[in-house]
């Protein structure tokens, strides 16, 4: 358990009612959670370290959200060149305002020099229809590694693989909910976000 550090929120309203007690409530345009890179639990190099990861979070996204714009959801740094990086984000696949969830890690590439391999599973079901989504990703890496996608407790799509992660190479980086990174300008999430659990 710990504690998340709210940036840009207005702190007398961002908590409301949600699925479980109250829930935090994003405006899509700058706020978001961190948590410091040196934590106790180590979500920032949870991956690299463990070789597998779970995560768990309830979402609420509205149906009218901005054409072609993506949502990052949950990342330990967002840097897709860099092994041993989970992103789960809301993509506009069709550009048509339909926004399905997406899950990446990056694990070693054949010769272990970056950038490394961005493994990816797509959701087939959008899930912007302003009720309550519950969304697991869920990742094992090496001989038998995969990532799996859940929604609504339902396995949607698998991808097997068989690379691994040698380097622990987020130790400085910030785990983060609501974007992407700390200095993200875009793709911000609007929405609500309950129960997440890593």
């Amino acid at each position: 358990n710990t504690n998340g550090i709210l940036v840009n929120f207005d702190i007398e309203n961002c908590w409301v009612n949600g699925l479980i007690n109250n829930c935090l409530a994003f405006d899509g345009v700058n706020n978001y959670v961190f948590i410091e890179p040196t934590a106790s639990n180590s979500l920032n190099t949870v991956l690299e370290t463990a070789q597998s990861m779970s995560l768990s979070v309830w979402i609420n996204v509205a149906s009218n959200v901005v054409v072609g714009q993506d949502m990052n959801l949950i990342s330990n740094g967002g840097n897709v060149a860099l092994s041993g990086t989970f992103l789960l984000s809301l993509v506009d696949q069709g550009s048509n305002g339909m926004l399905y969830p997406q899950s990446k890690i990056v694990v070693d590439s054949a010769t272990l020099s970056p950038p490394g391999e961005i493994i990816t599973v797509n959701g087939n079901i959008p899930i912007n229809d302003g009720n309550w989504h519950l969304l697991n990703m869920v990742s094992e890496v090496g001989s038998s590694g995969y990532l799996k996608l859940y929604i609504d407790g339902s396995l949607i799509t698998t991808t097997s693989f068989s690379n691994t992660i040698t380097y622990t190479q987020h130790t400085g980086e910030t785990t983060v909910f609501g974007c992407s990174n700390i200095n993200d300008t875009n793709n911000f999430f609007r929405g609500y976000m309950d129960e997440l659990r890593i």
